[in-house]
C-alpha cells in the first residue's frame, strides 16, 4: 500500500484481530534480529516507529512526554488500543518483572545450560533474572546443594559481519 494512504488504513492493513484475547495482533514488519522479532514496526511521519506506538497515538492521542507504552495485555505484538497504557519508565520495568517463578523452576533454570535468552523466553522473565538465578543473586535456596551452574551464554547485543 503506498504511503499517501491515511495511517488508520496501513495500521488496519496490518492487524489481524485475535479473537479469545481481544488482542489486535501486528502482521507487518518488525525491528529487532531475526530469531526474536522485536516490536510491529510502520513507517509513519518520516521516520520508522513502534507501531503499537502509533496505533495509541492514532486511536488515543499524544503519549506524554516521558512516558512509555505498556502493554497490559503482556503481548508485544498487540497494538489494540484499549490494551495499551502509558507509563512512566519506572513503571513499565516494574509491571514486566512480575512472572511467578517457583523454587522448582528455579532449580531447572539453574542447571538448563541452553543460551540464557531461550530460558528467558520460556519462562516470560528477563534475561537479567536467569543471570541472578545462576550467580545465587535470587532463588539461593532453591538452588542450594545442586552444585555449580550449568552455564549459558548471553547474547551478543551487536551481530558483526
Amino acid at each position: 500500500m503506498p504511503y499517501t494512504a491515511p495511517i488508520e488504513v496501513r495500521l488496519w492493513n496490518k492487524i489481524s484481530p485475535e479473537p479469545n484475547s481481544g488482542c489486535w495482533l501486528w502482521a507487518g514488519a518488525y525491528g529487532g534480529s531475526p530469531d526474536r522479532r522485536g516490536y510491529g514496526q510502520i513507517w509513519w511521519r518520516d521516520r520508522r516507529r513502534m507501531a503499537h506506538r502509533v496505533a495509541y497515538e492514532v486511536w488515543r492521542g499524544p503519549i506524554p512526554d516521558g512516558l512509555q507504552v505498556d502493554h497490559l495485555c503482556r503481548t508485544p505484538e498487540c497494538v489494540n488500543p484499549a490494551h495499551l497504557e502509558p507509563v512512566t519508565p519506572t513503571e513499565n520495568v516494574r509491571r514486566s518483572s512480575i512472572r511467578i517463578l517457583t523454587a522448582e523452576m528455579a532449580a531447572m533454570i539453574y542447571k538448563d545450560a541452553r543460551q540464557c535468552w531461550r530460558i528467558a523466553d520460556e519462562h516470560g522473565v528477563a534475561e537479567q533474572t536467569i543471570l541472578d538465578i545462576k550467580i545465587r543473586r535470587c532463588w539461593r535456596d532453591a538452588t542450594e546443594g545442586l552444585g555449580p551452574p550449568t552455564w549459558c551464554r548471553r547474547r551478543r547485543s551487536k551481530v558483526y559481519a
